[in-house]
């Protein structure tokens, strides 16, 4: 399941239009399987210039047309409406419908984003050689490297959504510590733009304040070991002082004084 979800989610990468890939997908495509979390969805944000219907307009072009033999299907779903959120912080819902040589291999599911605080505008181009090794022994070319959010707006993304509560007071993001530990140690932030981005994107979110602090929330000692099985990475409590430790960095960085 994994590599074959790590194959989908390349291919369909080579046809995305302009905006970046997030999330926990974007950690994979930077380490590739083994040293990341499972993840079957795709979130991706549009660039800046793209409505949701121009995007997906453009990315239902580009999987008619296809990619060495690769085609698909755009079928768009009806967004969630949470209270108190702002349209443009919903994301759309997208299922690909992948096929190859017209056989129908899989549904990948896509959620798109908008570009937040310039999060689109220069993002890193990558792609773990073990998932271009995989598709060469297939018989594919080696596809593109693939835009992902630029390290600073991905932790910054991650460490808003670990720290806020949830609309019922709760946060079950405990696999973020995962993924930001597998991002960090892969992309080493730059701790004064991280600072910055961070700053600004608390800001532009208006839920809470930058810096933030991390804290363990209820039932986060069970959905961490879940996360977190088969991965080097940190316990839980240790994960969580790292965390603060990055933070607090960041923070000296951007006021030396």
């Amino acid at each position: 399941m994994r590599t074959r979800t790590s194959l989908a989610h390349a291919v369909v990468g080579q046809m995305l239009p302009a905006g970046a890939v997030k999330g926990g997908a974007a950690i994979k495509l930077r380490v590739g399987d083994q040293a990341s979390r499972l993840t079957r969805d795709l979130d991706a944000v549009r660039a800046q210039h793209h409505t949701v219907e121009s995007y997906t307009t453009e990315l239902a072009r580009r999987l008619v047309e296809g990619w060495h033999g690769f085609t698909g299907r755009l079928v768009v779903r009806e967004p969630a409406e949470p209270p108190g959120v702002p349209d443009e912080y919903v994301m759309q819902p997208l299922d690909v419908k992948l096929s190859y040589e017209s056989q129908a291999l899989l549904t990948v599911e896509l959620e798109l984003g908008h570009d937040e605080v310039g999060s689109t505008e220069q993002p890193r181009l990558v792609l773990d050689a073990s998932i271009i090794d995989v598709m060469e022994r297939l018989g594919f070319p080696a596809p593109d490297p693939i835009p992902v959010l630029a390290v600073e707006h991905q932790v910054a993304q991650k460490l808003h959504a670990c720290t806020t509560p949830d609309r019922d007071g709760g946060n079950e993001r405990a696999h973020d510590l995962v993924d930001l530990q597998i991002l960090v140690a892969a992309d080493p932030p730059d701790l004064r733009q991280l600072a910055s981005v961070g700053r600004r994107l608390f800001d532009a979110r208006r839920v809470a304040p930058w810096p933030p602090k991390v804290q363990t929330w209820p039932g986060w000692t069970e959905r961490y070991a879940a996360a977190a099985e088969g991965l080097d990475v940190l316990p839980l409590d240790e994960a969580v002082a790292w965390l603060n430790e990055l933070v607090e960095a960041a923070e000296q960085a951007a006021d030396p004084g």
